[in-house]
């Protein structure tokens, strides 16, 4: 079995797509018939989508794990972004870096990159 499609519900939808693309996540609006606006992207054959809490729904209790792609034109942008917003900064290895943080929704997001990339 492969994984294909990973549905998150989120009380404050704007602002989660907000904080994934400051993190360089590019999510697209998308609607289907009969259900409210959500956002999308394709991760390495995922498919991530967020969707907006419908009446009595609470958002997911989930912790999302990412690898930043350090082959981005904007990488050390999202990196500086990283380490102007995270409190606890781990190194491991040679040159890796890992946080936690927390999108609106209260979900801890870790993050994992390499410091190596930042000055090239």
């Amino acid at each position: 079995m492969k994984p294909y499609l990973l549905v998150i519900k989120s009380r404050h939808l704007e602002d989660v797509r907000h904080f994934y693309a400051q993190l360089g996540m590019l999510l697209e609006a998308g609607q289907q018939e009969g259900h409210p606006p959500h956002y999308s992207t394709k991760l390495h054959g995922l498919v991530l989508e967020f969707h907006a809490c419908i009446s009595g729904e609470s958002p997911s209790n989930i912790r999302l794990g990412f690898e930043l792609d350090s082959n981005r034109h904007d990488y050390a942008h999202i990196v500086q972004h990283i380490q102007e917003i995270s409190e606890n900064i781990q190194f491991f290895g040679e040159d890796m870096a890992y946080t936690v943080l927390q999108d609106p929704d209260g979900r801890d997001i870790e993050l994992v990159y390499s410091r190596e990339q930042i000055s090239a």
